[in-house]
């Protein structure tokens, strides 16, 4: 348990930290050159950076794919936890919550 929770705490740095960890910005088109498209792991680039895990066709840096990518699936797991928490906390509160019984005799 220790160890999930702590794979989980430096996941979650490293996803807030992808603008100052990773190499390259994956969205940034202006960065990216073709000249080092399909690069394998830990190769240098055409401006002599190590790509620690390779590129693809576009020659965007996988590491920075990686990390910037983490962003967008931790947002959408958080999301979806929140969202499934509240739903069970209001079916959980409607099955403690009694019916209004009605009297007998009333209309």
């Amino acid at each position: 348990m220790r160890a999930a929770l702590a794979l989980l705490a430096f996941l979650a740095l490293a996803a807030v930290l992808a603008p100052w960890i990773a190499p390259q910005n994956p969205y940034d088109l202006a960065q990216l050159q073709l000249i080092d498209s399909r690069l394998p792991p830990l190769a240098r680039s055409a401006a002599g950076a190590i790509r620690w895990l390779g590129t693809d066709d576009q020659g965007r840096d996988m590491l920075s794919a990686i990390l910037y990518g983490l962003r967008t699936s931790l947002a959408v797991g958080l999301a979806s936890t929140a969202a499934s928490a509240r739903k069970a906390s209001r079916a959980s509160a409607a099955l403690t919550c009694p019916l209004p019984v009605a009297r007998a005799g009333r209309a």
